[in-house]
């Protein structure tokens, strides 16, 4: 009987450090990643329309790569003459006009893709995430999450000129008389501690819709519709689970964040004493599952604990992310 091989790693990631047995076989057979994606009887993948389980833990693993990647920038705004300094950007692109019956693979083909790429080239953007979701009014949205400065007029012009491929603006004129919706909005950070989680909430989060609604007691019901009610707000119907689904990709990000594999070692010498270390003198922060063990750092523990070969091998992979460019071909299957 042919016996695996096992012997203990240890990984350097954005939250810490995380060790376990890594386990080969002389021989592996490979099986195909589902992830968000079902095999139809015709055999072609189709997407879900809907943020599965797998499809959130890539989410977040590309939320915390971008996140650990991106360094401290000055850029300068204009409205308040002043320089500010910055990591992450956190915009939103919406519709102008409602999306009747245009389909969500043609607004993220004929917008979407187009302002990405141009933003490539015009603003030398890099690092990005993208996430679909569907407004209460039925229009598709996206938020986006790059570490690169786009000043917000300029951000708005592209926006507006990639969402005329498909007539948005025209139909936005005919009822405003004017042809400058403001279709995009960036986000403030600056009083966000934790970017990672904060994104991950965010942009991993479901969007509530009529059926789990109606799980809700109806008292609370009446009582939240009479709230809204008192606000002067109209209170909307909230969209059943079909007409919350988006056709094709709910999400995607750019190719340095796509890349596999994570800064590892083998849990021995210097690397194993840190290790060590790291769980006696912080044992609230650790973690123990029956795979792993996970040791959870702040920021003033990262230097700590994080040094000689274990750095390096952190600093390798930071660095093998950044400087990935980015293909001009725009990506497929949107």
């Amino acid at each position: 009987m042919i016996e695996p091989i096992r012997y203990p790693v240890v990984q350097v990631r954005p939250y810490g450090l995380l060790a376990y047995d890594r386990v080969e076989w002389p021989t592996r057979r490979l099986h195909p990643n589902r992830a968000d994606k079902f095999v139809s009887e015709a055999g072609k993948a189709q997407y879900e329309g809907s943020l599965t389980t797998g499809a959130k833990k890539r989410l977040k693993r590309a939320i915390q790569t971008i996140t650990a990647i991106a360094e401290p920038k000055t850029a300068f705004n204009a409205a308040t003459g002043k320089d500010f300094t910055f990591k992450l950007n956190f915009i939103t692109l919406t519709l102008p006009a409602a999306q009747g019956d245009i389909r969500d693979k043609q607004i993220k083909k004929q917008c979407l893709e187009p302002f990405l790429l141009q933003a490539r080239r015009w603003f030398k953007l890099r690092s990005y995430i993208w996430r679909a979701e569907r407004q209460k009014n039925g229009n598709l949205h996206f938020h986006i999450v790059t570490d690169t400065f786009i000043p917000y007029d300029q951000l708005r012009d592209l926006w507006n000129l990639k969402l005329n491929n498909l007539k948005f603006i025209d139909k936005f004129e005919q009822k405003h008389k004017h042809k400058h919706p403001n279709s995009t909005d960036v986000h403030a950070l600056k009083k966000v501690k934790n970017l990672s989680a904060y994104f991950a909430k965010y942009m991993a989060k479901d969007a509530e819709t009529a059926e789990q609604r109606m799980r809700i007691p109806f008292a609370r019901q009446i009582w939240h519709e009479k709230l809204i009610m008192a606000k002067g707000v109209k209170y909307k119907r909230i969209l059943t689970r079909k007409e919350s689904l988006i056709e094709g990709k709910v999400w995607d990000c750019s190719s340095n964040l796509k890349l596999p594999g994570n800064a590892e070692l083998l849990l021995e010498g210097e690397q194993a004493t840190l290790f060590n270390k790291a769980i006696k003198e912080l044992p609230t922060q650790v973690r123990r599952t029956d795979q792993c063990t996970i040791i959870f750092l702040e920021k003033p523990d990262w230097k700590k604990y994080i040094k000689g070969p274990l750095l390096q091998a952190w600093q390798e992979w930071c660095n093998a992310r950044k400087e990935l460019k980015e293909p001009d071909d725009p990506p497929n299957k949107l």
